[in-house]
């Protein structure tokens, strides 16, 4: 990251920023969901609803991401009487959040010249592919993918209509 890399960590990923030192935060980690969870997702915050993520996206209400029964482990920031996120709050959660009450599963971190964006609480079913939330997520996490090779100092990004998993050649190349 120091050098200008970029990194996404979803799920229980999120969990690795305290690990590497980049956050002090109050890091929860918790169980999957169980069965039949209602619709869940992101509210995009005030200061940071233009930001490129949400390219596509309708960043003024919620976005939900899935409503799928999960089956993994997964993570996010709390802030229960506690410090918030060291980075960027990018969204809190869609059910009873906001900037000041409760979760924080979309954070981004500068880490000297490079970046870290997180998304948690259970926000990273990639297995459902038919409900129209799992669209918002792929969308998203396009976005987030495009967005951060885009600012990488190693990548050039040409996703050409696919997911920026698909990264073009190196800049020194």
């Amino acid at each position: 990251m120091e050098a200008g890399g970029a990194i996404f960590l979803s799920a229980l990923g999120l969990r690795y920023v305290v690990d590497i030192g980049v956050d002090e935060g109050n890091v929860r980690v918790f169980q999957p969901l169980g069965k039949g969870p209602p619709e869940i997702g992101i509210k995009p915050t005030d200061d940071f609803k233009n930001h490129p993520v949400y390219k596509g996206l309708d960043s003024g209400k919620p976005i939900f991401l899935t409503s799928m029964d999960q089956a993994g482990f997964t993570a996010d920031f709390i802030n229960f009487k506690a410090n918030p996120p060291a980075g960027n709050i990018l969204g809190t959660k869609t059910r009873g959040g906001g900037a000041g009450g409760g979760e924080r599963p979309f954070v981004e971190y500068e880490v000297e010249d490079g970046k870290i964006i997180t998304l948690g609480h259970h926000n990273g079913v990639y297995t459902d592919t038919k409900s129209p939330e799992s669209d918002n997520l792929r969308k998203l996490t396009m976005n987030v993918l495009n967005y951060l090779g885009e600012n990488s100092a190693f990548f050039a990004v040409d996703p050409n209509g696919k997911l920026a998993t698909t990264w073009g050649n190196l800049k020194s190349q």
